[in-house]
């Protein structure tokens, strides 16, 4: 099993993959919720209850497309063998979603195999767990991979007039 240092640095890794695939496609890609926070203020949020603490990583724009936000997840080493059911924290999901739904923008989750689901479908998905004896114990959502598709599958979707 990885280290919560180990995992947050494959994170990173592939997050700086997620904005280097959206800029060469022609996206202005720009730090998102925590991460565009001071690192006193991101310290204090982990600490809180704040909605604040589950905002996506990154929004991108393009004149095509309408703007989206991204939220790049690595699966745990227990994960990457499973593929019929993806994790999603609930907090998370329900941030998330709901502020999709508040301020009718898109948010993805993009999986390091780059597989990806948007939110809202992830949501209506969801199958609630309470976290095992092992890790954080904390509620998540297991996501079907059926709602799955690839990423660039899921951007080309958020075209301007696209259906």
């Amino acid at each position: 099993m990885s280290t919560y240092a180990e995992r947050l640095d494959r994170h990173e890794q592939f997050l700086a993959e997620v904005v280097a695939q959206l800029a060469y496609a022609g996206f202005h890609v720009c730090d998102f919720g925590a991460s565009a926070l001071s690192t006193p203020v991101r310290e204090t949020i982990k600490l809180s209850d704040s909605g604040l603490r589950w905002l996506p990583d990154k929004v991108a724009a393009k004149s095509t497309h309408v703007p989206f936000c991204v939220d790049a997840k690595v699966r745990l080493d227990r994960e990457a063998g499973n593929y019929e059911d993806r994790v999603i924290e609930a907090r998370e999901l329900r941030t998330q979603a709901a502020l999709s739904d508040a301020l009718d923008v898109p948010v993805v989750y993009v999986f390091d195999d780059w597989m990806a689901v948007l939110a809202s479908v992830a949501l209506a998905a969801a199958r609630w767990r309470i976290g095992a004896d092992r890790g954080s114990r904390t509620p998540y959502a297991l996501v079907g991979e059926e709602h799955f598709v690839p990423f660039d599958q899921i951007v080309s979707g958020l075209r301007v007039g696209a259906s």
